[in-house]
Formats: C-alpha cells, sequence, structure tokens
C-alpha cells in the first residue's frame, strides 16, 4: 500500500486483506522454493538484490498469484514447461 503526501512517499504492508488467502500464497510460495527451480531462481535474485526473506517469499507469491490468475481466466491448465524455460535471471 502507498500513502503519499508532498514530498514523502511510503510503501507499507497492508494489513487489511484476506487473511486466509494471504497464508495459503505464503505457504504456497514457501514451498514452492524448496520444490521448485523457477522459484527457487526468483527467490535468490530477490535475496541478492538485498530483500529480507519475507518480502522475498510475497515476491514469489505474486508471480505466481499471477500464474494462476492468468492460467483461471484463459480456462487452460498449468503447464511448467513455460517456466522452466524462463528462470528469471539478473536482468529480468
Amino acid at each position: 500500500m502507498t500513502r503519499s503526501s508532498g514530498r514523502t512517499r511510503a510503501v507499507r504492508f497492508r494489513h487489511a486483506a484476506n487473511k486466509r488467502m494471504r497464508h495459503a500464497i505464503d505457504w504456497w510460495a514457501f514451498v514452492a522454493v524448496r520444490e521448485d527451480a523457477w522459484a527457487k531462481a526468483a527467490y535468490d535474485q530477490a535475496r541478492a538484490r538485498g530483500q529480507m526473506h519475507n518480502r522475498a517469499l510475497r515476491g514469489v507469491g505474486a508471480r505466481w498469484t499471477r500464474i494462476l490468475w492468468r492460467c483461471w481466466t484463459d480456462h487452460t491448465p498449468y503447464d511448467p514447461a513455460r517456466h522452466t524455460g524462463r528462470i528469471p535471471t539478473e536482468a529480468a
């Protein structure tokens, strides 16, 4: 959540949210980092940029959520081959 006023701008954690959904996505990201090379690379890249553990996991969870949303809206099953070839690099 971004709050800005005049010359200041602060990005803060949003506490008013669906906590069950947030918890499920957090666990999904936590397990994915251990089991999936694509998610592990995204996590390692975030950590290399200086992000803390929880922030890096939220980033992985956001990526998985976008993938899930796309599969749902396109009515297509998840295809891991699409992401295996797209392991995040430093340039991404």
